[in-house]
């Protein structure tokens, strides 16, 4: 005979499983999370309130625990933020944050200064592709340099979250993607200031200033005229080539159609093709007849291996990509990363190979000038024990997404996110997407005031130190408009705003090459202006500035700022400084003879009897300029009138 079930302990048991499954479930689903700033690594801002945000559910009680203190909040429409209060330098800590039952720990915390680092590709400039970059990465081990990449990425409205990111600490191996500009002005303000630096890198290759505006901004019914004239010629730039590429792709926007509830859709080796172009590769893809392009193409090809080939490690080359890609073999992805100069090597596990048909896809983003599969023919290229096949050549191409990149929301995604997070301050390097034309590189002016003034209000810390990159020289010498020349005189009028600074790179450029390798002594430059600006130190921080000038019958004397311990004329033996140029008042300007007299240079054309102006290095790119101060520290260009 069966025992006779207990109804009570029945019930007791029924009633405790169901209390267990429910305190289960209520756990699983409690919802705590935590910005994505806020993890292993990281820096906070000394001296300034600790924010920490996240999303719990409706009311939790949310605890941080952090440097021996407790806090606690609730949580208001699924989203919570503790403030702690102000700290010195120090570290590391450990943070833990816990609400119910979840728990998130964030460990090796340093408090020290937080700078973020924007503007286009001279910024994003990683270090592994500078001048002596392996001797440099073979010496970068400060602990106390830590560096966060804001991911690529925009919205339509403001965002309250990154898509991603974390924090590197640096060292031989993750130091090579830092920015290099950053990572270098970090390095050398570390000699001077000894506390824990964070480097937040947002910047985007090819952007526009105006991608960086916060756009409510931009559509205020209160913006300048020469901001309206900004939108409006870029607007009709971007219409003028959403039209030519709808030709080919009538069907496309802004969303990637190669990417469908976040899969990658067009990496499916039987993806049936037959409507896509072709394109010859390598090319960019302005040379294929897609003018003004910016944004997602995709590139198909296939390549034949052998029962035999298949079991070995097989090597790809694709050449140079500009910018970004994302590569995959037979739907598998093998790589991909953002360096329009290093060609494209990846090896390609056998575990992905078959026999006959193979099927590679690129997906190449590009944020602004030429993009797409670059390099030489020789560059791309399966190569297996047995051969080396050519994948130079027609490819199957298509345009995923096309991006305004003059209004692209990066400022929403990018920077809107960061504002709760206390800094330092700025660096920039940004402004060359911006001289096409001689209105453009005129209205960069108020631009450039506008995105410093708004930024400071927006993370409400008043007029934090702002340090940009005066363009460094690029391009043909002598050529006009001298649009490049235009746009650096237009960044440096910033500096009549208050804690602004600017480090000349009117030395540094190369040619033919728009990202000159030496980004070290971008970086020792922008670290004198931190260390003048942001902390108060009494040095010379700048080479010299035009002041005022004077006439006296046929020549002109000019006076200059920051002289330091004097002017000269470097590695001239005549004591000649080149690129002066003088003018009577109908502007057309004369190679000029110099001598210099103290804190003044003596500029004069013997042709000239009642000059009027005076330029120095005044074009694109100038050639050589020698005008330095003592400390060896090179002049601003300008121009008298």
């Amino acid at each position: 005979m069966k025992d006779k079930i207990n109804i009570k302990s029945y019930l007791k048991l029924v009633i405790g499983l169901f209390l267990l499954s429910a305190l289960a479930c209520s756990t699983s689903d409690n919802q705590l999370s935590i910005s994505k700033l806020y993890n292993d690594n990281m820096v906070i801002q000394r001296n300034q309130p600790i924010r920490i945000w996240g999303k719990a559910d409706e009311g939790a009680r949310v605890k941080v625990q952090f440097n021996n203190g407790e806090y606690e909040t609730t949580a208001v429409k699924g989203r919570w933020l503790v403030e702690l209060p102000e700290m010195r330098a120090g570290g590391p800590y450990e943070m833990s944050i816990n609400s119910g039952g979840n728990s998130i720990a964030i460990k090796n915390i340093l408090i020290g200064d937080i700078w973020v680092c924007s503007g286009q590709s001279n910024m994003e400039w990683t270090v592994k592709d500078t001048k002596n970059a392996v001797i440099e990465l073979s010496k970068a081990n400060d602990t106390l340099i830590r560096h966060f990449k804001v991911p690529r990425s925009g919205s339509d409205k403001p965002s309250s979250e990154l898509l991603g990111g974390h924090w590197e600490v640096c060292d031989t191996s993750s130091t090579a993607d830092f920015t290099a500009v950053g990572y270098y002005f970090t390095k050398n303000l570390r000699k001077e200031v000894d506390i824990p630096i964070g480097l937040i890198n947002s910047s985007w290759g090819g952007s526009r200033i105006e991608s960086w505006i916060n756009p409510e901004l931009l559509n205020s019914e209160f913006r300048s005229k020469e901001e309206q004239i900004a939108i409006d010629s870029a607007d009709t730039r971007f219409g003028n080539n959403l039209k030519n590429v709808k030709k080919s792709f009538p069907q496309v926007s802004n969303k990637d159609a190669g990417i469908f509830n976040d899969e990658i859709i067009w990496s499916d080796p039987d993806l049936d093709t037959k409507d896509w172009d072709e394109i010859i590769v390598p090319s960019v893809w302005e040379n294929a007849g897609f003018h003004g392009l910016d944004g997602v193409g995709w590139y198909r090809a296939e390549f034949d291996l052998t029962e035999e080939e298949v079991h070995e490690t097989i090597e790809i080359g694709l050449g140079k990509i500009d910018d970004c890609d994302r590569s995959f073999v037979n739907g598998i992805e093998i790589g991909g990363y953002c360096d329009w100069e290093s060609p494209r090597i990846y090896k390609v596990d056998p575990k992905i190979l078959k026999v006959g048909k193979n099927n590679i896809t690129v997906r190449v983003e590009d944020g602004g000038g030429g993009g797409g599969i670059a390099g030489e023919e020789a560059m791309l290229y399966i190569k297996t024990s047995k051969q080396t096949i050519s994948l130079a050549g027609k490819w199957k191409f298509r345009v995923g997404a096309i991006v305004n990149m003059s209004f692209a929301g990066m400022y929403n995604k990018m920077v809107h996110p960061l504002t709760k997070f206390p800094i330092k301050g700025v660096l920039w390097y940004q402004g060359e997407s911006n001289a096409n034309t001689i209105d453009e590189a005129s209205e960069y002016e108020h631009l450039f005031t506008e995105l410093i003034n708004n930024w400071r209000y927006q993370w409400h810390q008043g007029d934090f130190p702002f340090i940009f990159v005066q363009l460094a020289s690029f391009g043909d010498t002598g050529v006009t408009p001298n649009n490049w020349a235009i746009l650096r005189d237009s960044q440096s009028k910033a500096l009549k705003l208050k804690n602004v600074g600017q480090a000349i790179a009117i030395d540094l450029g190369e040619e033919h090459d728009i990202h000159p390798k030496n980004k070290q002594d971008v970086g020792l430059r922008l670290s004198l202006a931190a260390q003048k600006i942001a902390y108060g130190q009494n040095i010379l921080f700048s080479g010299p500035i035009y002041k005022s000038r004077t006439v006296q019958g046929n020549k002109i004397i000019v006076e200059f700022s920051n002289i330091g311990s004097g002017l000269i004329a470097k590695n001239s033996k005549d004591n000649q400084l080149n690129e002066f140029e003088i003018a009577r008042g109908d502007n057309v300007f004369l190679p000029a003879k110099t001598v210099i007299k103290g804190n003044s240079v003596v500029v004069w054309n013997d042709i000239i009897k009642k000059p009027k102006y005076v330029r120095y290095a005044w074009s694109d790119y100038p050639g050589t300029v020698n005008f330095y101060n003592k400390e060896g520290l090179p002049a601003s260009p300008f121009k008298t009138n």
